[in-house]
């Protein structure tokens, strides 16, 4: 085994990255003497190095095509961690389908015939994304006005008793109920465990337009017992301007679409474009 040559003084180039490469060049055989090629080629892997998008760019020299493309994603975490996600991404991409790196966004619309009125619908929260809003259009264009079909309420301190009493109503008259902030509400969730078994009973009484949502944060709190019995849902906010607009043209109706009438052309054939970019 050739021990890797000293790190070359360039800006670029840190001693963690060095450190990381000279781990590769040793413990993978196919990426043996990476590290000399960095040194012997210092100008050619700094270009590669500081271009903006490094895991869309060739590897320098013959490395493009000794190290193969899942070996690429281990010289991408050494000298550019950063974009190691990205990577990661297009790797899957090019191996399974774009149906694997970017996922299609979903609709309420799609999503609810899965549910019923003895289990729970449950968005699972992220930093930045807040399903409230998509509910409550959802509920208005079935009928359930938000205030008088559809019953909100932010679970904290003493909110318990009136969400359970709201619970109860609606689960008879077949209204919804949706309990915000699940998470924030630990000392209470035996007692939703035991009104969602109660609800799931096939011998207790349930309208059957009746739904349960619940949004919560990831927490160890959350009852088992409501996560099998429930439909569950994430909605990650989505990352760049692409994710964007396809977010935004994935929530708008056909109503909606079809009510422009000023300059309509125009209008239909922006979204065409960016549906297709």
């Amino acid at each position: 085994m050739v021990a890797a040559p000293d790190r070359p003084p360039a800006p670029w180039l840190t001693a963690q990255a060095w450190e990381d490469l000279a781990f590769i060049d040793s413990a993978v055989p196919a990426l043996t003497g990476i590290a000399a090629a960095v040194v012997s080629d210092l100008p050619a892997w700094a270009e590669w190095a500081g271009c903006t998008e490094p895991q869309d760019a060739p590897l320098p020299g013959e490395w493009q095509a000794r190290a193969a493309a899942f070996l690429r994603l281990v010289v991408v975490k050494a000298l550019r961690p950063e974009k190691l996600l990205f990577a990661i991404a297009q790797y899957v991409g090019e191996e399974q389908g774009t149906d694997f790196k970017e996922p299609r966004p979903w609709r309420l619309e799609d999503v609810y015939p899965d549910t019923n009125a003895r289990g729970p619908v449950i968005f699972i929260l992220s930093t930045g994304a807040d399903p409230t809003a998509m509910l409550q259009r959802f509920a208005d264009a079935k009928g359930w006005v938000p205030g008088e079909r559809l019953h909100m309420i932010s679970l904290g301190q003493g909110q318990g008793p009136i969400a359970e009493t709201m619970i109860e109503q609606a689960r008879k008259a077949g209204d919804w109920v949706c309990l915000q902030n699940c998470h924030v509400a630990s000392s209470w969730m035996l007692k939703l465990e035991a009104i969602v078994e109660d609800i799931g009973c096939e011998a207790s009484g349930v309208h059957e337009d009746f739904r349960l949502w619940l949004t919560s944060m990831p927490t160890p709190a959350f009852p088992v017992l409501v996560l099998e019995n429930g439909v569950k849902l994430t909605n990650e906010p989505p990352k760049g301007v692409k994710a964007n607009i396809g977010r935004g043209f994935n929530n708008l109706s056909e109503e909606a679409f079809e009510s422009v009438t000023s300059k309509l052309g125009a209008w239909k054939t922006l979204l065409f474009r960016c549906e297709k970019g």
